[in-house]
Formats: structure tokens, sequence, C-alpha cells
């Protein structure tokens, strides 16, 4: 028999039927265990932080860097873009030149002697004509897909359609010097019916290159020597600026003297 008063209220934590020894609505110390008996979360170390690697809170993984080869942006170097359209340009060059030693020589002698019609200075003049403008053309147009700024695929579609400019001097090439037999039939017809072309055609190429590439070296002085006078220019405003500031601040010396 129990000795306890009845009417004397129990004191919390003499009895272990209550089963906790914190009072409802009193906060929970740092560090205690729950209801459950696990131990709250305090940051220990070893705990995976945001960015996924143990031990390093708030550091984001390295990057690897990207190679020559390995870019991260999709785009290629500019040494990749450039020997693409080259290799581009010279497979074009090759597929018409197959194709015309095979297809359009007797077509393009055709063409070429319906234009002379057997007078020589006829020929000279459609020859030196054909190989400056089929030369100056797609070069100058290959040199601007080279340097712009359009996406390399674009350089590569608007290269390759150029190279197909110069459809004409590759065939008078194929013919001047085909061993197949449309080369050769051709080659009688063009000396028979258009004299003097051939030789006019080559002279022509030349005088094109040698202007594309005059036009490319003068086009790059002349942006040189602008980019220089403008820094020239530059340089004296500067100089003529802070020499009347200096005798501004002599005149209110004086004048204040």
């Amino acid at each position: 028999m129990s000795t306890a008063d009845p009417h004397q209220p129990e004191t919390p934590g003499e009895s272990g039927a209550t089963g906790s020894s914190v009072r409802p609505g009193t906060p929970a110390a740092p560090g205690a265990r729950g209801t459950s008996g696990t131990p709250a979360a305090s940051g220990q170390p070893g705990t995976p932080s945001a960015s996924g690697v143990p031990g390093t809170p708030g550091q984001a993984p390295e990057q690897p860097s990207p190679s020559r080869w390995k870019f991260g942006d999709g785009v290629p170097p500019v040494w990749l873009r450039r020997v693409t359209i080259g290799a581009g340009v010279v497979i074009v060059l090759v597929l018409l030149g197959v194709l015309g030693s095979i297809v359009l020589p007797g077509w393009w002698a055709g063409v070429v002697t319906g234009l002379v019609q057997g007078v020589s200075s006829a020929g000279i003049l459609v020859g030196l004509v054909c190989g400056l403008v089929f030369t100056v053309i797609p070069a100058s147009v290959i040199w601007l897909a080279v340097r712009s700024t359009w996406t390399w695929r674009t350089r590569l579609i608007v290269a390759a359609s150029a190279a197909v400019v110069a459809l004409p001097n590759v065939l008078t090439l194929v013919i001047d010097v085909g061993t197949t037999s449309s080369a050769v039939d051709a080659r009688l017809d063009m000396v028979i019916g258009s004299p003097s072309f051939t030789g006019s055609t080559l002279v022509g190429v030349i005088i094109g290159l040698i202007a594309v590439v005059g036009g490319v070296l003068g086009w790059r002085w002349l942006r040189r020597s602008r980019a220089e006078l403008r820094k020239v220019r530059g340089a004296q405003g500067k100089k003529s600026r802070g020499r009347s500031r200096a005798s501004r601040s002599e005149t209110d010396t004086t004048a204040s003297g």
C-alpha cells in the first residue's frame, strides 16, 4: 500500500511512466535527442554539400580545360575552320575537273568556238575576259568567306559555291591538258575554232590572281595606316588639350596674383 498523499500532485521526473523529462512547450536544448532517439542534424564534417563533394561545402567541381580538338562552346577553332574551308574548295575543284574531263569538254568547246568563230583577236579578248572574271570573283568570295564573321558552315557553303564559278577556267585547263577522248576532241575543236583562247585564258588567270592578292595586301595596308593615323591624332589631341589646360591654369594664376 502506497504512503503517498493522493491529493498531492506528482512531480515530473519522479515516475518513469511519463517517458519524458521535458515539459510541453519547452524548447529542446542544442544537441538534444528527439522523441525517436535520433540525434538532430548539426552539420557534421563529411556531410555532402550542395555541390555534391563531401567536406567541401560551397565549392563547385573543377571544369576541365578545353584542348585544341575538344571545344566546349560547339565552335571549332579558327585554324580548323580555315583548313575545312580550304579542303572543301579543293574537293569541289577536283570534282569539277573530273566532271569536266568526262562530260563537259565538248559543251565548253562549242560555247567558246561559237563566241570566237575562228578569229584570233576575238580568241585573245574572250580568253582574257574569261580568265580574269572567273578568277577574281571566286577568289574574292572565298577570301571574304574566310574573313567573315559567319558561322563556319555558312563559310564552307559560300566558298564551295564560289569555287563552282571557276568552272570555265577549270574546263579550259582540263581540255588543254586532258588525255581522255572527249578532252582531245574538244582541244582539236578549240584549236581550229578558237585560236589563242587557251593562252589568253592563262594570262587572264594570272592577272586575276595578282589583282586579288594586291587588293588584299592594299586593303590591309590601308586599314593599318588608318589605325596608326587615328592613334597619332588621338595623341596629338591629348597633347593639345594638356597644353590648353596648362595655359588656362597659368592665366588663372596671373589673374589671381
